[in-house]
């Protein structure tokens, strides 16, 4: 076995080292490296005055990025789908069950769907089984508030 004894010497001989750090030389560092950071700071705002200073002489915006349009491009996020979804289908269904104008000048109008499939059928010769007739919806006038295009 090798001797404990071989690499003892005083100062390490309690397990520990018994000389304190080097005071004068832990506050030199320390020191030294704040007088770089504090010249870096300095250094930088010289730099990004200079730099603004040659945008300005040279007509260019001093904030390019705000120049563009900044919302993204359609389509856009959606903050709250469920919502968004079912307004989007009562929308549809509002649309496809109502009447209404498309193009009041040219006398074009929209009708509901069921009764423009049993029209389409009655056209073809076939009969549809569970299709709502012409009559029923002959009555219902057309709604004066939709005249927008769909």
């Amino acid at each position: 076995m090798a001797n404990p004894d071989k690499h003892t010497t005083p100062e390490t001989s309690r397990g520990y080292e018994t000389r304190d750090a080097n005071v004068a030389m832990l506050l030199a560092a320390t020191a030294g490296l704040a007088l770089i950071v504090v010249a870096s700071f300095i250094l930088m705002r010289m730099m990004f005055g200079l730099l603004d200073t040659r945008n300005v002489a040279a007509g260019r915006s001093e904030w390019p990025l705000l120049e563009k349009n900044p919302l993204p491009p359609a389509p856009r996020l959606r903050v709250d789908v469920p919502r968004q979804l079912r307004e989007l289908r009562a929308e549809e269904d509002r649309i496809l069950t109502t009447y209404a104008w498309v193009d009041e000048a040219q006398g074009i109008a929209r009708i509901p769907i069921d009764l423009a499939m049993a029209i389409m059928a009655a056209e073809n010769g076939k009969v549809a089984a569970e299709a709502p007739s012409v009559e029923a919806h002959a009555e219902a006038p057309l709604d004066a508030g939709a005249g927008q295009a769909h």
